[in-house]
């Protein structure tokens, strides 16, 4: 998990500035995430995922942003269980995007009745947060978490 949050950390670090097109949602596999693949970032960034773990990341031009999620395949799987609010970003208007859609300012912790979870993060600001998969961990789980649709 170290090695995706430095990865995260050294992508934000190396945005550029001028936005091009929203890119799609990728699994991070064995390559570098290069200038191609994501035009956001001025040099390639390469992202080290330990042993079963899947992530995926998004290059957003609307708010000039990396977003990234990942999750282990053995990971956290206990549930109902109550989670902490985090806020893992900013929307292109400046608004928080929290790890739940019920997350507010004033509300900080939500119960999930699922099993399975990982965890999100933007270069947009605010922190790494932890979020329900409705799954088990693969590319596809993490694909469809808010992080990616604001």
């Amino acid at each position: 998990m170290k090695k995706i949050l430095s990865g995260l950390i050294v992508a934000s670090s190396l945005l550029a500035t001028t936005a091009f097109a929203a890119g799609t949602v990728t699994a991070v596999d064995a390559d570098q995430i290069d200038t191609t693949k994501c035009v956001l970032l001025d040099a390639p960034v390469k992202v080290n995922l330990s042993a079963n773990v899947s992530g995926v990341y998004q290059c957003n031009d609307t708010d000039n942003s990396i977003r990234i999620a990942t999750c282990h395949s053995s990971g956290s799987r206990s549930g109902p269980k109550e989670l902490n609010c985090a806020q893992i970003g900013k929307d292109a208007s400046n608004n928080p995007v929290f790890n739940d859609s019920s997350c507010s300012a004033t509300v900080t912790k939500f119960t999930v009745p699922v099993s399975f979870s990982g965890f999100a993060a933007s270069s947009t600001g605010g922190s790494i947060g932890e979020v329900p998969l409705t799954g088990k961990c693969d590319t596809t789980e993490l694909k469809k978490q808010s992080v990616f649709s604001y």
